[in-house]
């Protein structure tokens, strides 16, 4: 749900909503740590169920098309930020080997290896 709507049902989170936003837009964050720096009880994603709420509410805000530096717009941003560290952190996908890169690539394509012949460097011909 975002911000604006949350505050709005539940009046008594208005004002420190409010000022949260007014702080996390000025700040200067890279990296989730520097959230949980600044504020010891934030909740980071540590669970596939916070994981799981979180892109929720991604989704929610991807629909609304916020624009920058609007609450929601903040919001997303932050989220977004989080989410990214949790999938890195979880879901890691380590670099493809080159070769088996190529080779699946030409798989997809219903290539050979004798379809490179006729490139220079890569087919049998040698270039010159």
């Amino acid at each position: 749900m975002p911000q604006r709507n949350f505050w709005e049902k539940h009046r008594e989170a208005n004002r420190p909503l409010k000022a949260w936003h007014y702080e996390a837009a000025r700040a200067v964050w890279k990296k989730p740590t520097d959230i949980k720096a600044q504020y010891r009880n934030a909740s980071i994603l540590s669970t596939k169920a916070d994981h799981k709420a979180a892109l929720k509410l991604v989704s929610k805000l991807v629909d609304l098309d916020p624009a920058p530096r609007t609450p929601d717009g903040d919001m997303l941003d932050v989220m977004s930020t989080l989410v990214a560290a949790y999938e890195a952190k979880h879901f890691s996908i380590e670099p493809a080997d080159p070769i088996e890169a190529i080779k699946f690539r030409m798989d997809q394509h219903g290539l050979a290896p004798r379809d490179l012949d006729p490139l220079p460097y890569i087919g049998a011909e040698p270039v010159g």
